[in-house]
C-alpha cells in the first residue's frame, strides 16, 4: 500500500503481468476511492473536473490524469441498476465495465448499494 492506503497493481500482480493489466488495475483502484469519496460529498455524475479533482484530493489520491478514468468515475455515478432492471441492462454494465473499466453500482432488495469495479484477474 502506499500512503494513501490505496493499493497498486505492484501489490496484486506477478513481475512479468501485462503492462496494460497494471494499468487497468491502478485506474480501477483509483476510481473506487475517487467514487466513495464524490458519493460522500453528494455530488452526482454531471459533476465538474474540478469537484472530481476536489474530492480525489479529499480521498487522498491523485487526482484524474486522463479523461478515460474521468469518464470511469462519472460512470460509477450513474443511477445503481436494481433487480428490477432487465438482464440487458445488467450485460451492458458488465460488458461495459470488462471492455472500458467502467464500474457500476448495484442496490439490493435491502437498500444496500455496491460498486461493482472490474480488476483485470487474467489474460
Amino acid at each position: 500500500m502506499i500512503s494513501s492506503g490505496l493499493p497498486t497493481a505492484r501489490h496484486l500482480y506477478q513481475p512479468g503481468t501485462d503492462r496494460q493489466d497494471f494499468i487497468d488495475a491502478n485506474r480501477a483502484f483509483k476510481v473506487a476511492r475517487i467514487s466513495m469519496k464524490v458519493l460522500e460529498l453528494g455530488y452526482t455524475a454531471d459533476l465538474t473536473d474540478g469537484d472530481m479533482n476536489a474530492a480525489a484530493d479529499a480521498a487522498g489520491v491523485n487526482r484524474p490524469g486522463s479523461e478515460e478514468t474521468r469518464a470511469a468515475v462519472r460512470a460509477a455515478l450513474e443511477d445503481p441498476l436494481t433487480y428490477e432492471n432487465s438482464e440487458t441492462d445488467f450485460t451492458n454494465a458488465v460488458t461495459g465495465a470488462a471492455h472500458n473499466g467502467h464500474p457500476f453500482r448495484y442496490r439490493d432488495g435491502r437498500g444496500r448499494t455496491v460498486m461493482l469495479v472490474p480488476i483485470p484477474v487474467e489474460r
